[in-house]
């Protein structure tokens, strides 16, 4: 052989070497660091609110079919579960540093801190609502004849409390009637909304689950149109987010992405196995397990998936409504975890 070809044979050699030794090296330094997770894991404390669409904290804190471990464990955390009865008291525990993260901090929440302290809150995901993945649907009370929108006009409608549910509901219903004069708009919290279906006290109800389901499949109320806000306000919309605080993330940065990382293979399993993920939701929530696999759920979405202009534009709608009293730059609030 030619010495002009050993030295190139030799050289060949050396760089598969040097490029084997390299990933050795790498799966070496991989292996300890998840052995070091497992053996040390770091403690935190997460809030969540018992609903249905916090399954991505459930299936994150659950050990899944065929698996030894869940995703938290997998990603060397101890996690304790604070349950709250809001997005806003989760919110403030938030604040304080009493909890790393919630199952949903709500945007009139995220906004409203975000006007008081630009830049407090970085998310990681959210939640929104498509055509084909929401929480919203527009029912009617069984016999009210209520087929289609202009069929409110003189009738009453429940909402979920709050003025973010009423301003929409007046935006999505301005088409088709005055919403300020031709309907009533009837303020209810969840438990009370299906007695008023049933005692005739609204003829209609904006609903979210399970209270959608639950009066369909008890005969209370008949389908106008599921998702209206992504199907006659604007695609995707944005309904929640998942937060780390500014200071949780300077000081406790390998905690924060932990957490990220194990809630972004929550979210690849609900998109990958609906089904298993529906399982977890009965252990959180009081409900069949039947019905907990026909629930509407919201999109899931990392932060390097949402459309940031939807968030903008919700932003703008909040400062329309006068839910905000200054404009918010949203462009900052979003937080991408290393891999």
């Amino acid at each position: 052989m030619p010495l002009r070809d050993s030295f190139r044979s030799l050289k060949w050699l050396l760089t598969v070497l040097v490029a084997a030794i390299a990933v050795l090296f790498g799966l070496g330094i991989f292996v300890c660091r998840s052995s070091q997770a497992q053996e040390n894991p770091i403690k935190v404390k997460i809030g969540y609110q018992a609903l249905a669409s916090s399954w991505v904290f459930y299936v994150a804190n659950e050990k899944l079919p065929g698996r030894n471990k869940s995703f938290f464990e997998e990603e060397g955390l101890k996690v304790e579960g604070i349950r709250f009865d809001s997005s806003n008291t989760a919110a403030e525990a938030m604040l304080r540093g009493d909890i790393a993260t919630d199952s949903a901090t709500t945007m009139t929440v995220l906004f409203n801190i975000e006007e008081r302290s630009p830049g407090t809150l970085k998310c990681f995901g959210f939640q929104v609502h498509t055509k084909a993945e929401f929480l919203e649907s527009l029912i009617s009370r069984a016999g009210s004849g209520i087929r289609r929108y202009t069929d409110l006009k003189g009738k009453r409608i429940g909402v979920f409390p709050g003025s973010l549910n009423q301003a929409i509901t007046k935006l999505l219903l301005k088409d088709y009637l005055d919403p300020n004069k031709d309907l009533t708009i009837v303020q209810l919290t969840p438990p009370l909304q299906l007695q008023a279906l049933t005692l005739g006290q609204i003829d209609a109800l904006i609903s979210y689950e399970p209270t959608t389901t639950l009066a369909l499949d008890q005969g209370i109320a008949e389908l106008v149109e599921h998702s209206p806000w992504a199907k006659h306000i604007f695609e995707p919309f944005p309904v929640a987010s998942y937060c780390f605080t500014r200071d949780y993330l300077t000081k406790t940065p390998e905690a924060a992405r932990r957490i990220a990382r194990s809630w972004f293979k929550a979210i690849d399993y609900i998109r990958n196995h609906r089904q298993a993920a529906a399982n977890t939701v009965p252990k959180y929530v009081k409900v069949d397990p039947e019905l907990a696999q026909r629930f509407n759920q919201p999109a899931q979405q990392k932060s390097g998936e949402i459309d940031k202009q939807a968030v903008q534009r919700l932003a703008d709608l909040y400062l329309t409504f006068g839910l905000i009293s200054r404009h918010i730059d949203t462009s900052d609030i979003y937080h991408s975890p290393e891999r």
